[in-house]
C-alpha cells in the first residue's frame, strides 16, 4: 500500500493540494476509496481512505492507527559523510542509507573533498529523496540530513558522549567490529574519493575514534557507508 510521510502531526482528516495529490491523482491514478498510510514520524502509521476528489485536491479520512512493524534498524546510526565530488554519489548516499535505517547524515568537506556546489534548491531535493525512500522501504522515523561547512577537526570538537565513533581506513588490518558487538549509538566517519589526509587521521586517533578495516578490497565512498551501516546492523 503507497505510503506518505507528513512532517507535521496528522489530523483525522487530511487536505492534500500539493505533491500527493499529484501522486494520487496522476501517477498512481486512485479513485474514490482507495486506501493510502500516512505517517509522521511518531512511530506510528495510520490507515486513510480517500474520500473526496476535486480538480485541485484530495480529501481523505482515518480509518484506523496501524500497530507498528519491526522494520527498524537495531542501531542508531549518525553518518559522516565526506561530500563525494558529484551530486549523483551524494543522492545514492542519502537514498541507500535512508533505507538501511541510518537517522542523521551530516556532509562535511574534508580535506581531499572536491568542490561541489549545493545549492537550496538541490538540498531540498536531496531531502525529498530521502523522503521518497523512507516511504518505499517502511521506515517510520525521518532521517535529519545536514550540510555542514564545518572540517573534520570541528566536527570532532563536538563531543557526544553516547556515541561510539569509528572511522574506514584502507590500511588498517584489522576489522573491530565484532568488539562493538554490545554498542548501540554509533558515528561513523567516511572519508572522500582521495582517502583521509594523513593530518585527518591523526586528528580521528588523538580523538581516539576506532580504527575500522571492513574489507581487503577498497570501496567507493559511496559504498563504504553502507557497507558498514549494514555491518553494524547485523552484529
Amino acid at each position: 500500500m503507497q505510503r506518505f510521510f507528513i512532517n507535521r502531526p496528522l489530523r483525522e482528516t487530511e487536505i492534500f493540494d500539493d505533491e500527493i495529490f499529484h501522486q494520487i491523482t496522476r501517477v498512481l491514478r486512485m479513485k474514490k476509496g482507495d486506501q493510502i498510510i500516512l505517517f509522521c514520524g511518531d512511530g506510528i502509521e495510520y490507515l486513510y481512505e480517500l474520500a473526496n476528489f476535486s480538480k485541485k485536491s484530495v480529501e481523505c479520512v482515518q480509518q484506523k492507527k496501524i500497530e507498528p512493524m519491526d522494520r527498524e534498524a537495531r542501531k542508531n546510526i549518525t553518518l559522516y559523510q565526506s561530500l563525494p565530488n558529484k551530486i549523483e554519489k551524494l543522492e545514492w548516499i542519502v537514498q541507500k542509507n535512508t533505507e538501511l535505517g541510518v537517522r542523521k547524515i551530516i556532509f562535511f568537506r574534508s580535506d581531499r573533498s572536491q568542490k561541489l556546489f549545493l545549492s537550496d534548491s538541490k538540498k531540498e531535493r536531496i531531502k525529498a529523496i530521502s523522503r521518497e525512500a523512507l516511504e518505499q522501504c517502511g521506515g517510520l522515523f525521518p532521517v535529519e540530513i545536514i550540510f555542514s561547512d564545518e572540517n573534520l577537526e570541528s566536527i570532532l570538537k563536538k563531543q557526544n558522549p553516547n556515541e561510539k565513533r569509528v572511522f574506514l581506513h584502507t590500511e588498517w588490518q584489522k576489522s573491530l567490529l565484532s568488539e562493538l558487538l554490545h554498542e548501540t549509538n554509533f558515528g561513523i566517519f567516511i572519508g572522500p574519493e582521495g582517502g583521509w589526509s594523513d593530518s585527518e587521521i591523526q586528528k580521528m586517533n588523538e580523538n581516539n575514534l576506532i580504527i575500522v578495516h571492513l574489507w581487503w578490497r577498497i570501496l567507493r565512498t559511496e559504498t563504504a557507508g553502507m557497507c558498514m551501516v549494514f555491518g553494524l546492523n547485523n552484529i
